[in-house]
């Protein structure tokens, strides 16, 4: 487990953090970077960048040196505090560099589970020496990936591996505001000419029932026209809710659909994103 919760309600030098497609970027200073990526992903963006970059820079794979460690909730901020004072300071999307019982740490504030959140990045001998020291709070509990994987689909957040892999467009994923087609970039080619003929959707189950990865999408008429990548029970809504892909032209928000097999389906709606709105993300 690598995941602190503080009170989820739905269950120094600043710098700038960006998020592109899988992985951010932070700026360390004028020359020097880190970059964050999808842990199934370490050695196939490895290969990329050694591939991409010229001779004069240098690439350092540091994945198995360094740990993160991720506190979040709406209360993060009151208790990492006590221990790297001016953390403070830091907005969404920014970084600093601090320091946590004399251990150095890199800490964003970046967040993947709709509350106000922060990623304590240090060396991986010390990462249980910080990992309890958190704990020893008595608002904070430790939490599982499955529930980030819950707390994401809520807000709406695309996953590697469901809503996104090398198979989907960043056009069919939602994400074509970060394209430029008149900027030239790798990958360039393979998006020029290519047909938009599905696109990502979301949707409230009309029951508890909840939608699976893999389920199918039908429209009102019982016709297969997507399936669902992202699905869970939705603590905050107590609904079933769900992200999928749908073929194109999508129906529009309020849309009656179902979801499931040929055997048992359920019903739903389409809705706008994100499904939970409360979140302490920003704040």
């Amino acid at each position: 487990m690598d995941w602190v919760s503080v009170n989820q309600t739905h269950a120094l030098t600043m710098e700038t953090s960006y998020l592109v497609h899988i992985l951010s970027v932070d700026r360390l200073n004028e020359e020097e970077w880190m970059i964050v990526v999808n842990a199934a992903n370490i050695e196939k963006n490895a290969r990329h960048f050694r591939a991409h970059l010229n001779s004069k820079d240098c690439f350092e794979d540091i994945s198995f040196q360094t740990a993160k460690l991720d506190l979040q909730g709406p209360q993060s901020r009151d208790v990492l505090k006590q221990w790297a004072p001016g953390i403070e300071v830091l907005s969404f999307y920014t970084f600093g560099q601090f320091s946590i019982s004399g251990i150095p740490c890199l800490i964003s504030r970046t967040g993947y589970t709709g509350e106000l959140g922060f990623e304590i990045y240090c060396p991986c001998q010390k990462a249980k020496e910080i990992w309890k020291k958190i704990l020893n709070n008595d608002t904070v509990k430790p939490t599982g990936l499955g529930v980030r994987d819950v707390l994401r689909t809520e807000v709406c957040y695309s996953l590697y591996g469901h809503e996104l892999d090398e198979e989907i467009s960043p056009f069919e994923a939602g994400l074509d505001k970060f394209v430029d087609p008149q900027k030239d970039f790798i990958g360039k080619q393979a998006l020029e000419g290519r047909l938009v003929t599905r696109k990502i959707m979301y949707f409230t189950s009309l029951s508890r029932k909840s939608p699976r990865p893999g389920n199918v999408i039908f429209d009102e008429k019982g016709l297969e026209i997507g399936r669902v990548t992202s699905g869970s029970f939705s603590p905050a809504l107590q609904l079933g809710i769900g992200i999928g892909f749908m073929d194109c032209p999508i129906k529009d928000v309020g849309c009656e659909i179902s979801f499931g097999d040929e055997k048992s389906k359920a019903k739903a709606r389409i809705t706008k994103r994100p499904f939970y709105k409360q979140g302490s993300l920003k704040s």
